[in-house]
């Protein structure tokens, strides 16, 4: 068995609701409209990529139910959720119902969580809907008057939700005295291979990393069987699910061994949707081995994509959590974190990832024909997603499978 986990983390000094002029989308679309977006903007640096839409998803929604004006126009827009907060809950609740279905015979836990200062309580309203939408209970903790030991707390819970593969998300000193709240979102997903590769064809074999002065060798996988296939505008897409579960990973691999940056530049969810129109072939796959750690800060690339006035000192609007006389000034976002990890083998998939978002207050049947071939020797692009909804859970990119 492999695991794939997920933890979103959520602190706020303050947060509120009013989003009377965001766009509604389908929650499937608006998930993916956001993940693909993340991905654009974090695929400009350089190396290898994995995160989770999801995850900064699941954690910013229970931010987004108490923040209002302009804090809360622009999350709806950045984040692609309902204006109407209580569909906005309504879609969360909905979407973990769909996690249930798509997980099968597989394991998928999603957990969230409010981290308070016990020196307030939160607006009734607020503590309703994160429960009713996420499942998020509350726990009182002591932001202001032992702040580190607050930040050990909530790194142990990430640990223990990520089963220790994410260790110290919320880095020294990212929690003060003027933390008052912390939402965090844990995601767990464990899962065999429908169609398992034999580890004695597993060998060494050369792999195109960008910018290496020659190819080195990596343990790849092999294996024919009939998989999802397609083959559009250039791009091999590959499905491989998972045992007994709505869940497959999908590998997009450009013809070009340097082609990737233009797969990446042109993909919208349009173009995406494009790649995922698959049919059973047979295919001869060959698939690095990979054990990726990847994590980096994430206010800028939410900036970018339009999220601004939640990371504004005295201009972040989070008052439907708690009104500013409770919390001792108005909150705001003052970093979001996210470290992630997986691995591929010939069983399955491995994975965690976990996001910290730290607020302070103010300061068909085929033809048979010949088997494809899937060889991934150069780079390409993968997400793990829940075909019976369409959601993506996880999405990444191998620039080196060395890690």
């Amino acid at each position: 068995m492999r695991t794939l986990s997920c933890i979103s983390l959520l602190s706020l000094s303050l947060l509120a609701a009013d989003a009377s002029a965001a766009a509604t989308k389908p929650p499937t679309d608006g998930s993916n409209d956001f993940t693909l977006a993340m991905y654009g903007k974090l695929a400009k640096q350089d190396g290898n990529v994995f995160f989770s839409g999801t995850s900064l998803r699941e954690a910013l929604g229970i931010a987004y139910l108490g923040a209002q004006g302009d804090t809360a126009r622009e999350m709806a827009g950045t984040l692609h959720f309902d204006a109407d907060t209580s569909a906005s809950v309504q879609a969360a609740k909905t979407e973990l119902a769909d996690w249930e279905t798509a997980r099968g015979s597989a394991q998928l836990d999603i957990a969230n969580r409010l981290w308070l200062d016990k020196s307030f309580k939160p607006r009734k309203a607020f503590a309703s809907a994160a429960r009713l939408g996420y499942g998020a209970p509350t726990d009182p903790i002591d932001f202001m008057g032992a702040p580190d030991a607050s930040r050990t707390t909530i790194n142990e819970w990430v640990a223990g939700k990520t089963h220790d593969h994410i260790k110290d998300l919320l880095p020294p000193k990212s929690v003060d005295k003027d933390t008052r709240v912390v939402i965090t979102n844990a995601i767990w997903f464990k899962g065999d291979w429908a169609s398992a590769f034999a580890k004695d064809a597993t060998r060494d074999e050369p792999f195109a990393v960008p910018g290496a002065t020659s190819r080195p060798t990596v343990a790849t996988m092999h294996q024919t069987g009939t998989f999802g296939f397609s083959h559009v505008s250039g791009v091999k897409t590959l499905e491989m699910k998972y045992e007994k579960s709505d869940l497959v990973m999908d590998v997009l691999l450009p013809d070009d061994p340097n082609g990737l940056s233009n797969l990446e530049d042109d993909l919208s969810s349009t173009k995406f949707a494009t790649f995922m129109r698959l049919q059973p072939h047979d295919v001869q796959v060959s698939l690095p081995k990979i054990k990726l750690s990847w994590g980096a800060k994430m206010n800028d690339p939410l900036k970018d994509l339009g999220m601004r006035t939640a990371f504004i000192d005295g201009l972040g609007d989070f008052s439907g959590i708690a009104p500013p006389e409770e919390t001792g000034g108005k909150l705001y976002v003052s970093a979001v974190f996210q470290k992630a990890f997986v691995a591929i083998d010939e069983k399955g998939t491995e994975a965690t990832a976990a996001t910290g978002i730290v607020m302070g207050r103010e300061s068909v049947t085929s033809v048979p024909v010949p088997p494809e071939v899937f060889k991934a020797d150069h780079p390409y692009l993968f997400v793990i997603r829940d075909v019976r909804h369409g959601r993506i859970l996880f999405m990444g990119r191998v620039q080196d499978p060395r890690g």
